[in-house]
């Protein structure tokens, strides 16, 4: 409750409130406290962080498997890291290896740091790939971080068939290389729908950003790109 007073938005918070005054606990369990308790958690814990303080909310089983996306390969490769950094037990005294929490926080961010980073090498469209995904990523981390809390965090962008080819040649490498996941339902068969759909940023950026690994609500890309000028982004610059 500290937090909800806090961090959240008016709108919110009497909505929180009103819930609890007429005793509906089964409903502000379900529409308030599921759905924001992770991010309560996680904005007061960015918010608390001093300096080069080390995290340990990306952590744990749970945490780490998520942020791989469903991607055999992808967790394989995170698992050889934290195999490779857990304390050898003979010289450290240990009876178990384990890993702190801060250890695999520090793990997993660096791993989410490496796959962006590395969108920046893939050829001709490597920076703006990149550029695309960080005004993306900091929009996202802006809307937890630097506003007042709604229950829901932004963690997907939508794009329609108006969509200029250019962006939409990003969004296609974006999908490709794993960076954006598209929302596909049940009922469809399409592995990556024609412009017009909602794409998630995928799991493994989530730490880099200060994300929760989570699927939320949608804002348009355009909408988002709208604070730029074309020549401030490099999709135009290197075409």
């Amino acid at each position: 409750m500290d937090l909800l007073f806090k961090y959240t938005s008016e709108v919110t918070l009497t909505r929180a409130l009103k819930l609890l005054q007429n005793n509906e606990h089964e409903q502000f369990k379900n529409q308030i406290a599921r759905k924001m308790r992770g991010l309560l958690i996680l904005k007061d814990t960015i918010a608390k962080q001093k300096g080069h303080s080390k995290l340990e909310i990306y952590s744990g089983a749970k945490m780490i498997c998520r942020c791989c996306d469903a991607n055999p390969r992808r967790l394989i490769r995170l698992f050889k890291i934290l195999l490779a950094d857990i304390p050898d037990i003979e010289e450290n005294k240990l009876k178990t290896p384990i890993l702190s929490k801060k250890k695999q926080s520090e793990i997993l961010l660096r791993f989410s740091t490496s796959i962006l980073e590395r969108s920046q090498s893939e050829e001709k469209i490597g920076p703006s790939l990149y550029q695309i995904m960080s005004i993306i990523g900091n929009y996202m981390h802006d809307y937890i971080h630097n506003q007042k809390l709604e229950t829901e965090q932004i963690s997907s962008i939508e794009v329609t068939y108006t969509i200029p080819d250019l962006y939409w040649e990003i969004i296609e490498k974006a999908v490709a290389y794993g960076l954006l996941c598209p929302n596909i339902k049940a009922d469809k068969t399409e592995i990556l729908p024609y412009k017009s759909g909602v794409y998630r940023i995928a799991y493994v950026l989530c730490p880099y950003f200060k994300l929760l690994p989570r699927k939320g609500t949608s804002r348009s890309l355009m909408s988002i790109l709208s604070k730029y000028e074309p020549q401030q982004l490099n999709i135009f610059n290197s075409n």
